[in-house]
């Protein structure tokens, strides 16, 4: 409800008082806490500090600010954006951009010699995976894939299948491989999409449940790997050792027996 005209505006005297018998360009900044306060004549060429909440912001009144209050011109709320349907098409667009850079940093990176498979948006949560990536990791495929037959897992099954991808594409550039000469080298489960699925609750509200998924990658090895050539080494030269001359074997004292004479 606005202010009574028999009241008149409403101005502080205690910013008055503050500006009372002082100029313009002797007074520095004027600290108030009177948001309400309305800015008279007399203040014009004054400078305030007009308290938000946080912190005081520097108000320089001028004639054309007269009849107005001095919180108007010190903000309590930072402006960011505004709303409505073009800022909601404008967030999803700045999503989907976002979530493309995240989808090819997830992709491995080409390589010619590998013999890899890769699955996305495997319906369960990374951390799952991982529980079953530990136990195929580094091991050789027939046993790896013996063990993933049995396991009671959920995704052991998917495992066996991703496995089995990776060695039939690396039988396409050779034919002769045998899963005995290979080896699971690398294993990964990142995170993928998360589905949003919601159970009704009390009082009409909606309990979210985060449905989370996996981007799976395997790649394979040949057994032992390429060996790396060790660069030759200078040769070292070898110094004669001069052989210590042997010593002569001591003689042994013996003792002559002499006959006593009688």
């Amino acid at each position: 409800m606005s202010r009574s005209l028999k009241k008149g505006p409403y101005v502080d005297p205690r910013v008055l008082k503050k500006i009372a018998g002082k100029k313009p360009q002797a007074t520095g900044v004027i600290k108030t806490w009177s948001r309400a306060c309305t800015i008279a004549p007399e203040m014009v060429g004054f400078v305030f500090g007009v308290h938000n909440g946080k912190n005081h912001i520097e108000v320089l009144c001028t004639e054309e600010m007269v009849g107005h209050k001095l919180g108007e011109f010190s903000p309590s709320t930072k402006f960011q954006r505004h709303g409505g349907k073009i800022q909601k098409s404008l967030k999803q667009h700045v999503r989907m951009q976002k979530s493309q850079q995240q989808s090819q940093q997830r992709q491995p990176p080409p390589h010619n010699d590998t013999m890899k498979a890769f699955l996305k948006n495997y319906r369960q949560a990374p951390r799952k995976v991982r529980l079953i990536a530990n136990h195929v990791r580094g091991k050789n495929v027939a046993e790896a894939l013996a063990v993933l037959e049995f396991m009671p897992h959920k995704g052991a099954d998917m495992m066996h299948k991703l496995v089995s991808s990776a060695v039939a594409n690396a039988r396409q550039s050779d034919s002769a491989l045998k899963t005995e000469d290979l080896i699971i080298k690398t294993v990964t489960a990142d995170k993928g999409i998360t589905f949003v699925r919601y159970m009704p609750r009390a009082f009409g509200r909606a309990y979210p449940i985060n449905r989370e998924c996996s981007h799976v990658y395997v790649e394979l090895a040949r057994k032992g790997g390429k060996k790396v050539a060790k660069a030759a080494e200078a040769p070292v030269e070898e110094k004669p050792v001069k052989k210590a001359a042997k010593k002569a074997p001591a003689k042994k004292a013996v003792k002559k027996a002499t006959s006593k004479k009688k």
